[in-house]
């Protein structure tokens, strides 16, 4: 399923530009799934520690690693790309409203790690998996776009 585009938290936009977190294309990024009960606060969430009581639970959920981080040149700008995620197939969970990418590797992760961003799955509302296939893609523009104005 395709999700809607990746909302960056503001420390993340902020550690790009001054270089404390490393390179999209190079950095090591986890992926998890959070309930609709979350509140997406781009201001103020930071690290991990702050969304991790919205993480969803269910038998057949883990994290799973980010690969495949690239950054594509667009007419304007760039976007950040991922190939598709899976968190399974077959897997029972839900419902989930949200996907969170986290900077650091999937089994190594702390509650300091700093937050990337934030997408939505269903607008309004969430999805499910029930003993089926659960992978999320970027949209077709890609996670995010990034463009400069003259």
């Amino acid at each position: 399923m395709p999700a809607g585009p990746l909302r960056v938290y503001d420390s993340a936009l902020l550690g790009m530009l001054d270089q404390t977190l490393p390179p999209l294309d190079t950095a090591t990024l986890t992926a998890l799934l959070l309930s609709p009960r979350h509140v997406v606060d781009l201001a103020s969430h930071q690290i991990l520690l702050d969304i991790k009581d919205d993480e969803i639970s269910a038998a057949d959920y883990a994290r799973a690693s980010v690969n495949g981080a690239r950054l594509s040149k667009v007419p304007g700008g760039a976007s950040f790309f991922s190939d598709p995620i899976h968190f399974g197939d077959p897997v029972t969970m839900g419902p989930v409203s949200f996907l969170a990418m986290v900077y650091g590797e999937l089994h190594s992760l702390s509650d300091a790690s700093p937050l990337l961003g934030i997408a939505e799955l269903s607008v309004g509302g969430a999805v499910e998996a029930q003993r089926s296939r659960f992978s999320i893609s970027a949209p077709p523009e890609g996670w995010f776009f990034l463009t400069r104005s003259n």
